[in-house]
């Protein structure tokens, strides 16, 4: 579950940070590549407001579950889902 999460997360996060930034339309014109406007209906999936409250689910199934693990379990886990986030936005860097 961990895992999975980093993916909504990043792509979350990064993309409301560019939304945040500029407008979908400011965005496509000042850019130089083809490919990042390719991608604006895809990082808009993520960023869209109805997700919000699914994301926020997650996380709850997901600290409840935590409620029940060792220390040493939940930094196991906390380890895999800051590796997980990294290899996230490197996939994302590549795309953009």
């Amino acid at each position: 579950m961990v895992v999975s999460f980093a993916c909504y997360l990043v792509f979350y996060e990064i993309g409301r940070a560019i939304k945040t930034k500029q407008s979908e339309s400011e965005f496509r014109k000042e850019s130089e590549s083809k490919r990042v406007s390719e991608f604006d209906s895809w990082i808009g999936l993520y960023t869209d407001s109805s997700n919000e409250a699914y994301y926020e689910k997650y996380l709850d199934i997901i600290n409840y579950r935590a409620n029940k693990l060792d220390d040493n379990q939940k930094k196991y886990l906390t380890k895999i889902f800051v590796q997980a986030c990294q290899f996230e936005y490197r996939f994302l860097d590549e795309l953009l």
